[in-house]
C-alpha cells in the first residue's frame, strides 16, 4: 500500500462529521458483534461499560472514549481512536 493509499483512508475517516456516534452501531460497524440488534442486547444484558459506567445502546461514544465488552468467551478493551457508523473492513479495523 503507497502513502497516498493510506492517506485516503485516514481522510475517509475524518470526513465523518459526527462528534459522537451510538454505542451500538460502533460495536457492530467495528465488527465486535455480528449484528447491531446483539450489540443492543449486549448494552441491556449490561455485557458493555463505558468509561467504567454500565452503557445503554443509545449512549454517544466519542473519540477517546473506553469501552469493555465482553463477548461469550471474551472480554474486550476497546479505545476508540475513529468513529463510524457503516460496517468497515477487517483491514480497517486499526482505524477505528
Amino acid at each position: 500500500m503507497n502513502s497516498n493509499q493510506n492517506s485516503t483512508s485516514n481522510d475517509q475517516r475524518s470526513t465523518f462529521n459526527a462528534q459522537s456516534v451510538r454505542i451500538d452501531k460502533w460495536l457492530w460497524g467495528t465488527r465486535v458483534y455480528k449484528t447491531r440488534s446483539d450489540a443492543a442486547e449486549a448494552c441491556r444484558g449490561s455485557a458493555i461499560r463505558h468509561n467504567g459506567k454500565i452503557a445503554k445502546a443509545s449512549a454517544k461514544i466519542r473519540i477517546g472514549d473506553t469501552l469493555i465488552a465482553r463477548t461469550k468467551a471474551l472480554t474486550r478493551t476497546l479505545h476508540v481512536v475513529g468513529l463510524t457508523e457503516k460496517r468497515v473492513g477487517a483491514a480497517l479495523l486499526p482505524d477505528y
